[in-house]
């Protein structure tokens, strides 16, 4: 298998290290080795979900801070 490898240029991460955003783009690739399928599975829903409450909070913040006028123009920053 690492025959066909040579010639690509291959990232490997260390997925538990790392933000969940970045750990459920990660894992949409392709796996090399997935040696326990059932850990691989549970490992994937989690961070899916802390990935997607992440992004849910990121668009809630940006949305609160752009409809407050209240703040000062160096708090908005």
């Amino acid at each position: 298998m690492l025959k066909y490898l040579r010639p690509m240029t291959v990232d490997l991460i260390v997925l538990n290290r790392i933000a969940a955003s970045i750990a459920a783009t990660a894992i949409r690739g392709i796996p090399l080795v997935i040696k326990d399928y059932d850990l691989w599975l549970k490992f994937m829903l989690i961070i899916t979900q802390e990935a997607e409450d992440y992004r849910e909070f990121v668009d809630d913040y940006y949305a609160i801070s752009q409809r407050s006028t209240s703040l000062a123009p160096q708090d908005r920053a």
